[in-house]
């Protein structure tokens, strides 16, 4: 996991106030990629950042991991570090 560039902060925000909370769009590097993202906010509520990593499907199912496996897990690590930046509903 890494913390990412300003389109991607962009993204994240859009996607965040559009509902959905989090990104998921195919990686504009990587063909087959998919990159998921949440935002990272402060103490004052301000997006300060957005967390992201790349899903790779294998093509004979021998992942463990799913999608939403995947998506879950970087949720949480986004709001544990959002929480520690001293974010609060």
């Amino acid at each position: 996991m890494l913390l990412i560039a300003d389109a991607q902060v962009y993204h994240c925000n859009f996607a965040y106030t559009s509902g959905q909370g989090y990104e998921s769009i195919a990686s504009t590097q990587i063909q087959g990629v998919k990159d998921i993202g949440f935002p990272i906010f402060d103490y004052s509520k301000k997006m300060m950042a957005a967390l992201s990593i790349p899903f790779l499907k294998h093509l004979d199912d021998s992942q463990k991991a799913t999608f939403d496996d995947a998506r879950l897990v970087l949720q949480d690590a986004a709001q544990t570090i959002s929480r520690a930046l001293g974010y609060s509903r």
